[in-house]
């Protein structure tokens, strides 16, 4: 099948990669969303949230020009910051370095604030498995700079370690279209992950249709089982007003947590579920997803590219590119 992803509307201009700060070794260091790895999708006019370890002056700046952010500031319960940021009417469709300067620091992310004109109502989204043996991930972000998808999601592994960390990083701040970083199950367990892209509970919205990102099959050493099935439960209920209601995981699992199950595919069902690996093939004639309601997308391949289409129709897998 052959689709245009309708994707005239969305402007994006690569930023040089040299844009990105964090810290010296790449960790997240003042701001830590939105990031480039977690970035936010808006249009000018809009609003959205992101959170520092402290209060700073905010703004967005591409390679032309530099705007202040009005910020409304609340602490949260961890001790780090909130502010809903306004995006100015001014700004035009491109491609954001989120900027923040306290007393003390200044910090700026690039590709963390992509600004469009409007959002389409057809468009195609990347998935891409595990790139931990991958050595091609050059080629892997120039074939997503050629298909211009909408937006691009990477489910893990990424290989556990500060130093593969950064390489991804360097790497991935040269495709031009959005990235969200979901972490495998090697990574959620390397004790690293978090300091470079946060946790892995993690939704956004697009246009009509709302994202979970998640993973299940362990703990994470960020926060406490339940506290990540709040999460879960919260943004589930946030996007349950969406056209459709995806979610995306590195794997999936029966043995997933089971108060996760019921939170996404029993009590209020996601319409799709895309997710990197099963542990192992199902049985002949055994249902992949016990649930039955919500319906599972053909996993990426390790270090390949899985196109998916999103319509008004629904959501279906396609190996192909999309047109331009």
């Amino acid at each position: 099948m052959t689709f245009m992803p309708r994707l005239l509307f969305l402007v994006i201009v690569l930023i040089a990669p040299t844009a990105s700060a964090r810290d010296s070794d790449a960790s997240l260091s003042l701001i830590q969303s939105p990031n480039n790895a977690r970035p936010v999708i808006v249009r000018s006019g809009d609003t959205f949230t992101a959170v520092l370890t402290k209060r700073a002056e905010l703004s967005v700046k591409d390679l032309q020009s530099e705007l202040k952010l009005d910020a409304v500031w609340k602490k949260l319960p961890d001790g780090a910051f909130e502010a809903e940021c306004s995006v100015p009417d001014s700004v035009s469709p491109g491609t954001y370095a989120l900027v923040a300067n306290s007393s003390s620091v200044k910090d700026s992310i690039s590709r963390s604030v992509f600004v469009v004109t409007s959002f389409p109502d057809s468009y195609a989204v990347a998935h891409i498995g595990s790139v931990q043996s991958d050595k091609n991930l050059e080629g892997i972000v120039a074939s997503l700079n050629s298909s211009k998808p909408a937006f691009a999601v990477f489910t893990g592994d990424f290989g556990g370690s500060a130093e593969k960390y950064k390489q991804f990083l360097d790497v991935l701040d040269k495709c031009n279209a959005p990235t969200f970083v979901l972490g495998g199950t090697g990574d959620a367990g390397s004790g690293e992950f978090n300091k470079y892209f946060l946790n892995n509970a993690h939704f956004f919205r697009f246009g009509l249709d709302g994202y979970i990102l998640f993973d299940t099959t362990r703990p994470f050493s960020s926060y406490a089982l339940d506290e990540q099935n709040a999460y879960l439960q919260t943004y589930r209920r946030i996007i349950k007003p969406s056209r459709w209601s995806v979610g995306f995981s590195h794997r999936y699992s029966p043995q997933m947590n089971m108060r996760a199950q019921i939170v996404l595919f029993v009590d209020n069902p996601l319409d799709y579920i895309i997710f990197g690996e099963l542990p192992k093939p199902p049985a002949p004639n055994q249902q992949t997803f016990p649930w039955g309601k919500t319906e599972p997308l053909k996993p990426a391949s390790a270090g390949k590219i899985e196109f998916v289409h999103v319509s008004q129709g629904g959501i279906s897998d396609t190996k192909e590119t999309p047109e331009q």
